[in-house]
């Protein structure tokens, strides 16, 4: 196998490098765009026996219009005083408004398009829980209000991020607010939406930083620009043909596959990590062939032989591992272990295949400034190896070092972990989703407000369902009276 590829990478480079663009474009024209199909809706992830799973779909099915998923509570707060007749009737209207704007979007939007997805608004004049959402702060000195918005999908869920963004939009274009009087978004919504902001960020620092720290180590190991370019590029494409293979697979009939939003993450860091090791196996078995006296075309073909089994291997039991998650029963897991195990198969097939046709086009400049390595004829093979092998004097200082003071190496390098290993191990879990975002997220000034007026869990209330297939709901409910009025078994 390794030595067919070795001739297709020598013989016929062009169309290999052909075949990778047509396979890129039958992707990118197949597969729907990543934004469509990925999911981050955690609920429905978990199996379909899970408490949270059977009562949502209780909820759904026995109060569709109580089947909120999750809610943005506006909190409008005066401090110093009470809140006026005039602030209840900006917050009243406030939510009349909302409710027009959301009856708006969901007229016009198009087919394919989510809507704001609002269920229902409580205000202090709903009955029964209205009063409840009137506080006063601990000292008296005072008030806040809440308007609680209901929405129909769950708290991590796109079309609930993208809900958020409409409200929070609705309540910039509303008329200021009366002197004294302030207004903050909080509920487990917008939690969720500022996770998926603070997560969508993340994806992004991680991608700049891992592709940066690539380079610097590639240049600095190597010190040659297209040396380094040659694995970024293989993995680059690598990782957008894994990502449209990914979404593609939604489209596979039977399969059922699901994109997870988070994924992309772990196929760009594990694939610019991985795959960059790949390339260089391959890079160092080919300047190894090259300083032995090789052509160029024969030390290629050699590191395409030696190196292929070993890369193989190693990709292999990864990609199995990784396959196996497959039988997960938590959403997450099953569907992204199989996605990172593509884009590794896809990383390794280009590893083998286009970054030897990179090595082969640009044959001695590659190694540009240096010389390419080579093999004097008489001269010793080792010594010249080693003195070709990039930052060799570093290396063999370590090698000697570590030799000679074996004791001393281990006892300094204890020495230095032990305070991260104390560290670690006094951390302790933390499972306080506000606690994960910038305290200037608007979840967490929102709660920080409401936690001066209202009793923990008021706007994060744990619903109770019950359900049988006989009793009639309102002889239940009688029965209940009787036993909340008198002592009843």
């Amino acid at each position: 196998m390794f030595q067919l590829i070795a001739t297709a990478v020598t013989r016929h480079g062009r169309a290999v490098v052909l075949v990778w663009l047509v396979l890129a474009g039958v992707l990118y024209h197949y597969a729907p765009p990543w934004e469509r199909v990925s999911r981050d809706d955690d609920v429905r992830f978990f199996p379909a026996g899970y408490p949270s799973v059977v009562g949502q779909e209780l909820l759904e099915r026995g109060f569709p219009r109580d089947a909120a998923s999750s809610q943005v509570v506006l909190v409008y707060e005066r401090m110093g005083g009470k809140l006026t007749d005039a602030d209840f009737a900006l917050v009243e209207a406030t939510a009349s408004n909302l409710l027009k704007y959301a009856e708006q979007i969901d007229a016009t939007k198009k087919p394919d398009e989510p809507g704001l997805g609002l269920n229902k608004i409580d205000t202090h004049r709903t009955p029964v829980v209205g009063p409840r959402l009137v506080g006063n702060s601990k000292n008296g000195n005072g008030q806040a209000v809440l308007t609680m918005v209901s929405l129909k999908g769950t708290y991590l869920a796109k079309s609930t991020r993208l809900g958020v963004d409409r409200i929070e939009s609705f309540l910039a274009k509303q008329p200021p607010l009366p002197q004294g009087l302030n207004r903050a978004i909080t509920g487990s919504a917008v939690v969720g939406h500022d996770m998926n902001s603070a997560s969508n960020d993340s994806i992004q620092n991680t991608t700049n930083a891992t592709i940066a720290l690539v380079v610097v180590i590639l240049l600095v190991v190597y010190r040659s620009p297209l040396l380094a370019l040659t694995p970024l590029l293989t993995i680059a494409l690598s990782v957008q043909a894994s990502l449209w293979s990914i979404a593609l697979m939604t489209k596979l009939p039977g399969l059922k596959f699901q994109v997870i939003d988070i994924t992309n993450v772990f196929v760009i860091v594990v694939l610019f990590g991985a795959g960059t090791d790949y390339c260089l196996f391959l890079i160092a078995r080919y300047r190894e062939e090259l300083i032995r006296g090789r052509s160029r075309d024969d030390a290629l073909r050699e590191a395409i032989k030696q190196v292929g089994g070993a890369l193989v291997a190693s990709a292999g039991t990864v990609i199995v591992g990784l396959g196996m998650l497959w039988f997960s029963t938590f959403k997450k897991i099953q569907y992204t272990g199989p996605a990172i195990a593509l884009s590794l198969a896809i990383g390794l097939i280009a590893s083998l295949t286009l970054a030897p046709v990179l090595l082969h086009w640009l044959r001695g400049a590659i190694f540009w400034p240096f010389k390419q390595p080579h093999h004097e004829k008489g001269e010793d093979v080792e010594r010249e190896s080693i003195e070709q092998m990039p930052m060799s004097g570093l290396w063999f200082a370590v090698a000697d070092l570590v030799v000679k003071r074996p004791a001393l190496i281990l006892i300094l390098s204890v020495l230095a972990l032990t305070p991260f290993a104390v560290i670690g191990a006094r951390t302790r879990p933390n499972y306080s989703q506000l606690a994960d975002l910038d305290p200037d997220r608007a979840s967490v000034v929102g709660a920080k407000i409401i936690q001066k007026y209202f009793a923990v869990g008021e706007i994060g209330a744990t619903s109770i369902l019950i359900e049988h297939p006989t009793i009639s709901l309102a002889v239940f409910l009688r029965w209940l009276r009787r036993c909340s009025a008198s002592s009843c078994r």
